[in-house]
């Protein structure tokens, strides 16, 4: 297993003021908020095999099933 690293670590201690909220986290982190974005999404995708918007579209699939909203009658016959 690998270690799991503070993200807080490097960060403690710094303040940084007068600066927009983009140019305070490239500054912490070294690449902006959309690369930032953009290396997450990359990670998920090698560890799940899909986007978020895939994994979003599967996940109300599986929590509601398409066919049961769309003819209640058959939940209804089902619960009897």
């Amino acid at each position: 297993m690998t270690k799991k690293k503070n993200p807080l670590k490097k960060t403690k201690g710094k303040i940084i003021q007068g600066k927009t909220t983009e140019d305070r986290f490239k500054e912490i982190h070294g690449m902006t908020i959309q690369g930032w974005n953009a290396k997450q999404e990359e990670e998920f995708k090698a560890k799940t095999g899909m986007t978020y918007d895939e994994w979003y579209v599967n996940q109300v699939k599986q929590r509601h099933r398409l066919n049961l909203l769309k003819n209640p009658k058959v939940l209804l016959q089902k619960k009897m």
